[in-house]
């Protein structure tokens, strides 16, 4: 059966879980904490953009057996992208040195996942959101001409908007 795969980058805005709601939730409760400074890579991508992106792919013969990212198309440090949440909130972001974060997380984890919680961040976490790079859209741009439309700000702008809808972040007018 021919196939494209489409893979996603860091899918941000109403209804992230992963990128949205849970740092927004644990930077509420003063438990988010940056990796070495936020010094890591991520791809934010709005979540519009990979609706877009996805959709650019579906009956285009040219994606066919292809492998395409569907990123935002620019590598921003973790600490710019949650920075955003921090600003929104009105709190303060802390950073940790990796090798003490991995020392602390793993057996956080451990813990958390036998009393059958969610751990503030994984092992895995902590290795993703310290990657050192990003990944290229130029393929799916050559294929199919799709680029992203929604800036990282834009993209925030309208993320703030609904995590102000939900009661999960105050209005703008309200953040010191």
């Amino acid at each position: 059966v021919p196939v494209t795969i489409v893979r996603p980058g860091d899918c941000y805005g109403p209804h992230s879980a992963l990128w949205t709601v849970r740092p927004v939730e644990l930077l509420s409760r003063n438990l988010f904490i940056l990796i070495d400074g936020g010094k890591g890579i991520l791809t934010p991508t709005y979540v519009d953009d990979l609706i877009d992106g996805s959709l650019s792919t579906v009956e285009n013969p040219a994606t066919l057996g292809e492998v395409l990212q569907v990123t935002g198309g620019d590598g921003v440090e973790a600490r710019e992208f949650f920075g955003h949440y921090a600003r929104m909130l009105g709190k303060p972001m802390r950073s940790l040195p990796g090798p003490a974060t991995l020392a602390i997380t793993t057996p956080v984890d451990a813990v958390s996942r036998t009393l059958g919680k969610v751990p503030p961040f994984s092992p895995r976490t902590l290795e993703y959101v310290t990657h050192p790079g990003t990944y290229s859209i130029e393929k799916i741009a050559r294929l199919t001409g799709w680029n992203p439309q929604v800036s990282l700000d834009e993209g925030m702008r309208r993320t703030r908007l609904w995590l102000a809808e939900t009661g999960m972040a105050p209005a703008a007018d309200t953040v010191r």
